[in-house]
């Protein structure tokens, strides 16, 4: 009878048990970096895209997936690598850690980060055409970023890093309009202040929204479109970084899964 059970619901378009897929996500970005000097001199907030001369739009392959290993227990991920680059000539000084910038001087500079989300979702409804569901999980973040250029005396260069492990809590409704065609969508707004205990503290905001749609193109295959936003807002004491980050991705992804 159980087996029969698993079967059944198995066989629903919310049933799948195992998905891995690939996708294209075309984000706008919005990055704002305040890195402060080791003795305490508050530096200067920097806009990546207006001021150091970085795209605000880029094209990221990305992983994704899940494991249903019950009928209302899921575990999920998410993988993508972010990396830009800048050139400008600022109009002012800029003070990034250590060192201050001085205006009209060539300058170069890199935002790299990693995002690895790995999550628990709980449906709290389930059946042959609605999932609503309460998750939770972590989303790491290990962001590197620098400055380089001429200082007046020489060139020199200042870089920081932090790695972020950031909570994400929110809440998940899936909709099966038809056996080919599934809504899909996810939001998410936590305050955060993790004190690591190895002179590293976060505190901020993390919100979190998507929703798209897809279509089961084969029995196993299906194509997806969905709209993603992500934004952090957070303070930051490290070893390796004082100082602020506020930056947001917001965008579509279009991606393929393979279901088992």
């Amino acid at each position: 009878m159980l087996a029969e059970e698993q079967a059944e619901w198995r066989e629903d378009p919310l049933g799948k048990r195992f998905m891995i897929g690939i996708g294209l996500y075309s984000p706008t970005l919005h990055t704002v970096v305040r890195s402060d000097s080791s003795n305490g001199i508050i530096g200067t907030e920097i806009d990546f895209e207006s001021t150091m001369g970085m795209d605000d739009n880029d094209q990221l392959p990305l992983v994704l997936g899940y494991y249903r290993f019950a009928k209302k227990h899921r575990l999920k991920f998410q993988y993508f690598r972010l990396n830009r680059v800048g050139d400008t000539i600022s109009d002012a000084p800029i003070r990034f850690g250590d060192i201050v910038f001085p205006a009209n001087f060539p300058l170069t500079s890199y935002f790299d980060v990693d995002v690895f989300s790995l999550g628990y979702s709980y449906s709290l409804i389930h059946d042959e055409k609605k999932e609503l569901a309460f998750s939770f999980g972590l989303q790491f973040q290990d962001i590197e970023m620098g400055i380089a250029g001429d200082a007046g005396p020489g060139f020199v260069r200042e870089d920081s890093d932090v790695f972020v492990p950031l909570p994400t809590f929110g809440g998940s409704f899936d909709y099966a309009i038809s056996d080919k065609w599934v809504f899909t969508s996810l939001i998410g707004v936590f305050g955060v202040d993790i004190d690591l205990g190895d002179d590293s503290e976060f505190a901020g905001t993390i919100m979190q929204f998507n929703a798209g749609i897809a279509y089961m193109a084969f029995e196993n295959v299906a194509i997806g479109l969905q709209y993603n936003y992500f934004r952090v807002d957070v303070d930051v004491a490290d070893s390796n970084w004082i100082g602020a980050l506020e930056y947001e991705y917001r965008g579509p992804v279009l991606a393929i899964g393979i279901f088992f």
